[in-house]
C-alpha cells in the first residue's frame, strides 16, 4: 500500500476525477452562460417586434440583419412538439411566459415565442447553438488519454525500482546470482547500475577473504598436525610432553572458532536440521569438554530438531565459559519445557551480558581464549531461530535457550 507505483496510480486516479469534475462544472458553465446570452437576446428582439411588428417589411429586413428568420408553419409545430424549454427552471420560465416571451431548443436551433396584442410571433436564430457538451467532452478525452500516457510513462519509470528492491532482499538473503545493469540512462537505472557494481566489489573482496582464510587455515594446520605428532616422540622431562600437546590442541581449537566465525558471517552456513535426542547431545557435549566431573542434568526424554554437530559446538562454549569463570569449578544444565538453563555460581558480570557476546570480548586480558566462543553460540543459535537470554539471580548465572520457534 505504501509502494511508489501504488502511490503514482492513486495520483492518476486522483487527476482523473479532477479532470471529470473540473470539465462537468465547465459544462454547467458554459451552459449557463449560453442560456444567459439567449435570455439577454431575447429582451430587445421582443422590443423590436413591439415597435415593428406593424410594418412587417422591416420586421424582416430587421431580423435578417440579425441573423433570424421567421419559421414556417411546419417547424414551428415540431419545436411545440419535440422542442425543449430553453430555460428548465419553471419559476423563471413562468416569469418570462407573463411577460409574453418563451424560447426553445430544437435540433440545435433557439427558438422564440413572442406576444403582442394577442398576436404570436416565431423567431428562429439561423446560427446553431454551440455543442459545448460535445467540445468539453472532446476535450476531457483528449486530457484523460494524455493523462493516461503520462501516468504510464511514470509509472514505467519507476517500476525498475520494484525489481531492484527484489534484488536487494535476495541479496541480503544470501543469494549470489544478483543482476540489476541497466543500459537506460535515468536516475532509477543509474542507482540499480551502481548497486551492480557495488555487488561485484563485495563479490570479489569475499572471494579474496575466502582465498586467503583457506591459505592461511592451510599453512597454519601443516606445522600444527606435524608438530601434534612429533611432540610425543621427543625426549623430554616431566609435563612439558603434556604442555606442548595443551598448546597445540589450543591452536586448533581457535583455529576451529575462526573457521565456525567466518562460516557465520559471510552467510556460508547452511544447517542440517534432524530430530536428535537432548541426552545424545549433551552426551556429545560432555565428551567434547572432557569433564573431569559428570556434568549434572535433569535431560530425559527431550528431543529438538538441530543441526547436531553446530548446536552441540554452541552448547559445549556456553557450559565451558560456565564451568570457566564458576567459583565452585562447576556447571549444571536444566530443561524446562522448552527452555535449556545453564546455570553456575560466579560473580556478577561487570558488564551487559551481551556486550561480551561481540568478537574478541574478553573478562580480562590474562583470560584463556579469543573471546570468541559466546559471539559463535549467539549467531548459531539465532542461526535455529531460537533465542538466548541471561539473568542473574540470588548469585547465580542462568542462561536460557528459549527453542520455542
Amino acid at each position: 500500500m505504501n509502494s511508489l507505483v501504488f502511490k503514482t496510480r492513486v495520483l492518476g486516479a486522483f487527476s482523473a476525477f479532477l479532470l471529470v469534475l473540473t470539465s462537468l462544472l465547465l459544462i454547467i458553465i458554459l451552459i449557463y452562460m449560453s442560456k444567459k446570452e439567449e435570455v439577454l437576446r431575447s429582451i430587445p428582439l421582443y422590443k423590436a417586434h413591439q415597435e415593428l411588428y406593424k410594418t412587417p417589411k422591416k420586421l424582416r429586413l430587421f431580423l435578417h440583419k440579425e441573423g433570424f428568420i421567421e419559421p414556417d408553419s411546419t417547424l414551428i409545430k415540431k419545436v411545440q412538439e419535440e422542442g425543449k424549454y430553453l430555460l428548465l427552471d419553471p419559476v423563471i420560465r413562468s416569469a418570462f411566459q407573463s411577460g409574453n416571451i418563451e424560447m426553445y431548443v430544437y435540433e440545435h436551433f433557439n427558438f422564440y415565442k413572442f406576444i403582442i396584442n394577442e398576436k404570436v410571433f416565431w423567431v428562429q436564430n439561423t446560427h446553431k447553438a454551440p455543442a459545448y457538451k460535445l467540445y468539453v467532452l472532446l476535450a476531457l478525452c483528449a486530457l484523460l488519454v494524455g493523462l493516461f500516457f503520462i501516468y504510464r510513462y511514470i509509472e514505467r519509470s519507476i517500476k525498475p525500482l520494484k525489481r531492484l528492491y527484489e534484488e536487494i532482499i535476495r541479496y541480503s538473503k544470501g543469494a549470489k546470482d544478483i543482476n540489476t545493469q541497466s543500459s537506460k540512462t535515468d536516475e532509477v537505472s543509474m542507482v540499480a547500475n551502481a548497486f551492480h557494481e557495488s555487488v561485484q566489489k563485495i563479490e570479489a573482496l569475499q572471494n579474496g577473504r575466502a582465498l586467503l582464510l583457506k591459505t592461511i587455515m592451510h599453512e597454519l594446520n601443516t606445522p600444527l598436525t606435524r608438530g601434534k605428532i612429533l611432540t610425543p616422540m621427543l625426549d623430554v622431562q616431566g609435563n612439558d610432553k603434556q604442555t606442548l600437546s595443551n598448546i597445540f590442541l589450543q591452536m586448533q581449537q581457535h583455529l576451529k572458532k575462526l573457521q565456525e566465525v567466518d562460516a557465520i558471517t559471510s552467510d556460508g552456513l547452511v544447517l542440517d536440521r534432524k530430530r536428535y535426542a537432548l541426552i545424545d547431545i549433551v552426551d556429545e557435549v560432555s565428551d567434547l569438554l572432557s569433564l573431569e566431573n559428570e556434568l549434572k542434568h535433569n535431560v530425559k526424554e527431550q528431543t529438538l530438531e538441530v543441526d547436531f554437530t553446530l548446536f552441540c559446538s554452541a552448547l559445549q562454549n556456553l557450559i565451558d565459559n560456565a564451568i570457566k569463570y564458576s567459583t565452585t569449578g562447576e556447571a549444571s544444565l536444566c530443561v524446562r519445557g522448552e527452555k535449556i538453563f545453564i546455570i553456575n555460581e560466579a560473580a556478577p558480570l561487570k558488564e551487559n551480558f551481551l556486550s561480551y557476546a561481540q568478537p574478541f570480548k574478553r573478562e580480562s586480558k590474562e583470560g584463556s581464549g579469543m573471546g570468541l566462543g559466546l559471539f559463535v553460540s549467539l549467531e548459531l543459535i539465532k542461526k535455529h531461530g531460537y533465542d538466548l537470554k541471561y539473568r542473574y539471580f540470588q548469585g547465580k548465572h542462568f542462561i536460557c535457550i528459549d527453542t520455542q520457534l
